[in-house]
């Protein structure tokens, strides 16, 4: 890094994943939350048959959706 110059903090990000398949979902949201903090546990919701936020360790945001619901 030059002189003079200071690091800043990364930025927020989130990621939004989509699956067909709700079991592959579930797995992969429990393999993010890893390590990670939880802010919505997966589940069933009004718009999908899975969905779940989480962290991971690395202070990504992410949210899981499993199968959509037919509305």
């Amino acid at each position: 890094m030059p002189p003079g110059q200071q690091l800043q903090g990364a930025k927020p990000v989130s990621v939004g994943l989509g699956f067909d398949d709700t079991l592959e979902a579930e797995r992969a949201y429990a393999a993010l939350a890893e390590g990670g903090q939880v802010q919505m546990p997966f589940g069933e919701t009004f718009w999908a048959e899975g969905f779940g936020m989480c962290t991971d360790r690395f202070g990504i945001q992410w949210l899981v959706n499993g199968r959509d619901r037919s509305l």
